[in-house]
């Protein structure tokens, strides 16, 4: 299993995963530019990218959202790859949220140690 390193830049948080495979040649768009915190619309909805995966070429490989039903995982929470963003829909907002309530730093935490004692009817309601 990969080790995901915790990284920083002036947009803010991302998780990057040193890889063994070579650059992609697919151009750079506003996926690469998602980071921790950032606001995703989706049609009426709006949604929170709770972390943002990046592979070591820099290029966005996945981000986690709170789950908005109930899945047979039984997770809280969502993993949407980069293609599936574009694919479902989503554009970018130029707003970030501060994910700075209890709640908020519950559910980090349990996407980021990967708990699953948080259900989807825990979450119901969160963007």
């Amino acid at each position: 299993m990969s080790q995901w390193f915790k990284c920083r830049d002036k947009l803010g948080e991302f998780y990057i995963c040193p890889s063994w495979r070579r650059a992609s040649t697919v151009e750079k768009d506003w996926r690469d530019n998602i980071r921790n915190g950032d606001i995703l619309r989706k049609g009426d909805t709006f949604r929170v990218v709770r972390e943002a995966h990046y592979r070591a070429n820099m290029q966005l490989n996945s981000v986690v959202m709170v789950i908005k039903h109930a899945s047979w995982t039984g997770r809280c929470y969502t993993y949407l790859g980069r293609n599936d963003l574009a694919q479902y829909g989503f554009s970018p907002v130029k707003a970030r949220a501060k994910m700075a309530t209890e709640m908020d730093k519950v559910v980090n935490h349990c996407i980021h140690i990967g708990c699953d004692k948080l259900t989807p009817s825990f979450v119901k309601g969160m963007a």
